[in-house]
């Protein structure tokens, strides 16, 4: 990387500054590596023009800022630009020629990947008002992203996909800060600091297409596969699946002396679950009515993007003591909750392990005490009749709204707590300051999201599929002692 950068003062009012910055990159190919990015910076310090002297016991500070840049972005895997080959093992080859042999990898080389580049645009304000009691910034900024790298789907060519830049997408927001010397006094200082932001996200061009789905692939099969959807005019990150609709009962099916059969005029979803199991199978809605449960009757039934999200701080000092706290939350977001799919289904042994589909709440066809599978009716009627959720019995993972769940959450990220000792003592052991200290991290999290925290995003091969939770490990809460000493 090369950076420069040229910055001009004039009477500490108007302030400017421009810059240069080259990227260079192995991950693309000869003749693609290098990425250059400039951007310029304009401000105006406001307040300190003459026509604002009458405004100087409220108003301490007023600048407005305007920038316009680019930034370049090569996160994606090496040698994508390479044809890449794998080894696999063989018996089908005559033993003079060994065991092995070479094949090309399942993903297509691309020599003309080059760099993703983002194009911001913002505006700003900075104050700071009755005599540094308030400061703050407003910010309302415009990105535009082109050349996306993304994994492109590929089906028929022999590969599965290949890196690509295609596309476009827009991010337009505002963000507002605003920090507050609430009390000053002697012996007691207290400080409050708030930020909020709203982001709005949208698709502006797919290279071609007007719709793309997307893979989060946290299965190693098929199943549960391209579940998302990308539209251009709308924003990334829209679930794409199923509408639950609880499960068949014993009133949906007839026994005929060998299995149970399907009522008229009810839908069929063998053909998506893999097997009909009966009274007890989760059921979906048929979306477009025609009988048959089946991949037409997908929709959307959920988006990771927030509504807005932010944080406060708030800090104190009390003679010797002081006290720290932070918080931050998320609003509107969806998650899609994959491990309530996978340990809630009965589709491979010892993951049906959460307890939503604990022994007595999903409903069942067998008599635990005898080991009998009931087929009448009225017995299973009355067997089931507190059940709340389906049999953990699938042929494959489905993805329904069920495991689409509100992402909201506060979080009361830190707490530290302190106490300087008094000079006085600590001089008389030849030490300047010493203050002594206790915090708190990851304290408490409120929120209705089901999973161990809802602050996850797991599967990000590709940014087409935010928000999705698989075998993330909780984070975990640290405790700190320590001591500040200065001799």
């Amino acid at each position: 990387s090369f950076f420069g950068r040229l910055t001009s003062d004039i009477k500490d009012r108007y302030l400017f500054s421009a810059s240069l910055r080259a990227d260079g990159s192995s991950k693309f190919a000869p003749g693609n590596r290098w990425g250059y990015f400039p951007s310029v910076a304009a401000a105006w310090r406001i307040s300190e023009e003459s026509f604002m002297t009458g405004a100087k016991n409220w108003i301490s500070n007023l600048k407005l800022r305007l920038s316009y840049g680019t930034a370049g972005n090569n996160r994606i895997a090496a040698l994508a630009y390479m044809q890449t080959y794998r080894s696999r093992a063989t018996s089908y080859l005559p033993p003079s020629l060994g065991t092995s042999y070479w094949s090309a990898g399942s993903r297509m080389s691309n020599p003309d990947l080059k760099w993703e580049t983002t194009v911001t645009g913002n505006i700003g304000i900075d104050f700071n008002i009755l005599k540094s009691k308030f400061d703050g910034t407003l910010e309302v900024y415009n990105n535009e992203t082109k050349d996306l790298l993304i994994d492109f789907p590929t089906s028929g060519s022999g590969y599965s996909s290949q890196l690509r830049n295609i596309g476009s997408t827009s991010n337009k927001g505002i963000e507002f800060s605003l920090n507050s010397a609430i009390i000053r006094k002697k012996d007691f200082h207290l400080n409050f600091a708030f930020n909020i932001s709203k982001n709005i996200n949208k698709v502006l061009s797919l290279g071609g297409l007007d719709e793309m789905t997307a893979n989060a692939k946290w299965t190693s099969t098929t199943e549960a596969s391209n579940d998302y959807k990308v539209y251009v005019g709308q924003s990334l990150g829209l679930m794409y699946g199923f509408v639950t609709d609880g499960w068949y009962t014993e009133n949906d099916f007839t026994w005929d002396g060998v299995s149970w059969i399907l009522n008229e005029g009810l839908p069929d979803n063998s053909s998506i679950t893999g097997k009909t199991w009966g009274p007890g199978a989760l059921k979906v809605k048929d979306l477009d009515n025609n009988g048959i449960i089946e991949n037409s009757d997908r929709t959307i039934i959920g988006n990771a993007n927030t509504k807005h999200t932010g944080g406060f701080n708030l800090n104190a000092q009390y003679k010797g003591f002081d006290l720290s706290a932070n918080f931050y939350w998320v609003y509107g977001n969806d998650l899609y909750n994959a491990n309530r799919i996978e340990l809630t289904s009965g589709l491979y042994s010892y993951r049906n392990v959460l307890s939503v589909m604990a022994p007595g709440k999903y409903y069942t066809r067998m008599n635990y005490e005898t080991g009998e599978l009931i087929t009448d009716a009225t017995t299973l009627g009355e067997m089931n009749k507190d059940a709340t959720i389906w049999a953990p019995v699938a042929g494959r993972y489905l993805f329904h709204s069920w495991a689409v769940e509100d992402g909201s959450f506060l979080k009361f990220n830190n707490l530290t707590v302190g106490y300087t000792i008094p000079k006085s003592l600590t001089s008389k052991i030849y030490i300047q300051n010493m203050r002594i200290y206790v915090t708190a991290l990851n304290i408490y999290t409120w929120t209705n999201y089901s999973g161990f925290d809802p602050e996850v995003d797991t599967r990000r091969q590709t940014p087409l599929t935010p928000g999705v939770d698989y075998s993330a490990y909780p984070k975990s809460r640290t405790f700190n002692i320590g001591v500040n000493l200065t001799f």
